[in-house]
């Protein structure tokens, strides 16, 4: 059975960011281990993040989001689904089909690289979100999109951590 740990939908602003990231602290599992929380959390931060500085919004509007993190048998799956200029959408899939090829060691070198080799963008973001999510979750992201019209896409990121070890209960 699959557990809902945090379910939004709505604007997407710092305040909101942060509310969601308090509230992962408080669903999440206390018995979860350490190493799979920060995991988690990470992927989360990048995924709200990027949603935030990638999203499409008309002027006198907010950025808006759809997120879901699930746990099933010690595995959690994050969807996140922001709206995207239809103009930066093969930019964005390209760069996921690019990961998504990498092996982990590749992903730890390029990542390393990009860190070295940063060049700050208009967004504030020097490119490492998905280099990020990707060591985090050593799992490939998919991704969807379905065109809303001819300015914007929907598109939705799936995270998964597979094999989440719980932390045992000491017995005496």
């Amino acid at each position: 059975m699959e557990n809902v740990i945090i379910e939004y939908k709505g604007d997407i602003t710092f305040d909101k960011i942060e509310e969601l990231l308090t509230l992962f602290n408080h669903n999440i599992l206390s018995t979860i281990s350490p190493l799979c929380k920060t995991r988690l959390f990470s992927i989360m931060v990048e995924c709200l993040e990027n949603a935030y500085r990638h999203n499409y919004k008309l002027p006198d509007q907010h950025p808006a989001i759809e997120l879901l993190l699930t746990e099933h048998d010690n595995s959690y799956t994050l969807k996140i689904s922001n709206l995207i200029d239809a103009d930066k959408l093969p930019q964005m899939t390209n760069r996921l089909d690019q990961i998504n090829k990498l092996d982990s060691v590749s992903v730890k070198k390029v990542y390393n690289e990009a860190i070295h080799q940063a060049h700050i963008s208009e967004k504030g973001g020097a490119g490492l979100g998905l280099l990020k999510i990707m060591r985090s979750s050593n799992q490939p992201i998919k991704y969807e999109s379905v065109s809303v019209d001819e300015r914007c896409s929907l598109l939705t990121l799936t995270i998964r951590i597979i094999d989440c070890q719980h932390n045992k209960k000491k017995t005496q």
